[in-house]
Order: structure tokens, then C-alpha cells, then sequence
């Protein structure tokens, strides 16, 4: 029947849209693990570089200089934990 034809149509392009979007989060997921690798190895540069900043001469710049590297750092991080704690959810709501 033409009525059993569409049903089995609609139900699969939902099977395919959930397929696709199931393999566009594993993608995201696989591309949040490279920036974190990423982000990891940039904090540790510059968390190691700022405690290098203990061998210059004391004064207003070293502080700058180090908090500088410290933030920058952290930055570094920013958009890795962005991809991984957030911007997965509108894929999962769009999966339901």
C-alpha cells in the first residue's frame, strides 16, 4: 500500500538524519580530543615558562610577564574545554 511506502520512507530518513548525526558527534568529539591534546601541551609551555620568569631580576615586569604567560595559558585551554563541555549539546538535542 501506498500508505505502508510512506511510513517506511519517514521512519527512514529518521534512521538516516540519527545516523549522521550520530557520526557528526563522534566527529565533534574526535576534533574536542585533538584541541585538548593541544590546549594541554600549550599550558604546560606556558606554565613552564612563567615559573622561568623566577630567574629575571625582580620587579613589576617580571610579575607582568609571568601572569601574562600564566593567563595565556589558560587561554590556551579556552576553546578545548568549550568544545568538550558544551557545544556537543545542541548535537544531542537535535539527535532526540
Amino acid at each position: 500500500m501506498v500508505a505502508d511506502v510512506i511510513v517506511e520512507a519517514v521512519r527512514g530518513h529518521f534512521i538516516h538524519t540519527r545516523r549522521q548525526i550520530g557520526r557528526r558527534l563522534g566527529e565533534h568529539v574526535r576534533r574536542g580530543r585533538m584541541f585538548l591534546s593541544i590546549g594541554l601541551v600549550m599550558l604546560v609551555v606556558f606554565l613552564t615558562l612563567a615559573e622561568l620568569t623566577v630567574s629575571l631580576p625582580p620587579g613589576p615586569q617580571r610579575e607582568i610577564l609571568r601572569e601574562g604567560l600564566v593567563i595565556s595559558g589558560w587561554v590556551a585551554m579556552w576553546r578545548p574545554l568549550e568544545v568538550l563541555l558544551y557545544d556537543w549539546w545542541p548535537l544531542i538535542e537535535e539527535r532526540r
